[in-house]
């Protein structure tokens, strides 16, 4: 199915979005779930200066003995100067605090493969992973974080509390403990895909030069399209819409611009799950 139409927004130019469409199929989806140093030290110094007095035209002060007559004569000068100030330097550093986080999908679905990748923030060090309360279900990786693993159905429930922690040298951090859900998988659960031609110009014939992505939304009624997903990119034709239960959908796709403003909603199309 395609639709055209221009797409206007108060206050700005807009683009004309064309050939809007989509495929809808059944089938399974899955659903998944301190402070830095400164890096600057500070130091301080006094340059050394003589001490001491000569008189004007004259030599530094010495001493010399005179071994006794018929011996080997050695004569032995000594002179001294001393150092007003000696130079001083000081040095201060902040370890930077290690952090860890992510947002661990609260939801897995029997059969289905569960994945969450924690991050942690930059270090020269490196960081080893710990994990506690992990599901018998699931693998971790203590070298990357990364949590793994597909429930069964007997797995069905929630998992016991899980905390993961980060290490790097003396400092350590640990993720705000969370626990997974694990599903049945849903009937007649299906997918859809949308596609549309990228607009090329403006609705005054000037070329885009802010595009940054797309708007869907969608909703079992078309005047209610109560749900949306953000697909960035300029060049994003399609998009695949995944966990969506039988039914008639309806959707529009909506240009949005790097400064975050949206042009008007394409034509609604349809099509049942």
């Amino acid at each position: 199915m395609l639709v055209s139409g221009r797409l206007k927004a108060v206050g700005l130019t807009w683009m004309v979005i064309g050939a809007l469409s989509l495929q809808a199929c059944g089938g399974d989806s899955s659903s998944s779930g301190g402070s830095s140093a400164t890096g600057q030290s500070s130091a301080s110094s006094t340059s050394p200066s003589s001490a001491g007095s000569a008189a004007t035209g004259q030599t530094p002060a010495s001493s010399t003995s005179t071994a006794p007559v018929g011996s080997s004569a050695a004569t032995a000068s000594v002179s001294s100067t001393s150092a007003s100030d000696a130079a001083a330097n000081s040095a201060s550093t902040t370890a930077v605090a290690l952090t860890i986080q992510g947002t661990p999908a609260a939801i897995a679905v029997a059969g289905s493969r569960y994945t969450f990748q924690p991050t942690v923030s930059t270090t020269s060090t490196p960081v080893a992973f710990t994990i506690s309360g992990i599901p018998q279900w699931a693998t971790f990786n203590t070298s990357t974080g990364l949590l793994t693993g597909t429930p069964s159905a007997t797995n069905e429930g929630s998992t016991s509390v899980i905390t993961i922690t980060a290490s790097a040298g003396n400092s350590s951090a640990s993720m705000t403990p969370f626990s997974i859900r694990i599903t049945a998988p849903a009937a007649n659960i299906g997918t859809a895909t949308v596609t549309w031609v990228a607009p090329t110009e403006n609705t005054d014939g000037t070329p885009i030069t802010e595009l940054a992505g797309y708007n869907i939304y969608y909703g079992t009624s078309p005047s209610e399209l109560n749900m949306q997903v953000t697909v960035p990119g300029s060049t994003a034709t399609s998009y695949v819409l995944a966990g969506l239960v039988q039914g008639t959908y309806y959707f529009a796709v909506v240009a949005y611009t790097s400064a975050g403003g949206e042009s008007s909603k394409s034509s609604v199309v349809n099509d049942a799950i």
